[in-house]
């Protein structure tokens, strides 16, 4: 990952995944809220990654990680049920 790819990830994904999981994720079982918001922050680098090493970095702005990260985190979340 690139130093501009850890900047987006530290300075603008990271805060918002912190403000945003605990009021649009429900918590099931076991986990807690700080759980989530690692699984995010994991599949947001991950999504950060691939997009980086695709030529795209500038093209993809943080706020669609975000909701791409937040959305699959309600998906699995709720397949527990």
């Amino acid at each position: 990952m690139s130093p501009q790819a850890g900047w987006i990830l530290q300075d603008q994904i990271v805060p918002r995944l912190c403000s945003a999981i605990p009021n649009s994720v429900p918590c099931i079982g076991a986990e807690d809220h700080q759980e989530l918001i690692r699984d995010g922050i994991n599949m947001a680098a991950r999504m950060i990654d691939r997009v980086e090493s695709q030529g795209k970095l500038g093209k993809v702005g943080p706020g669609k990680w975000l909701r791409g990260g937040v959305k699959r985190l309600n998906h699995l979340t709720q397949s527990h049920r």
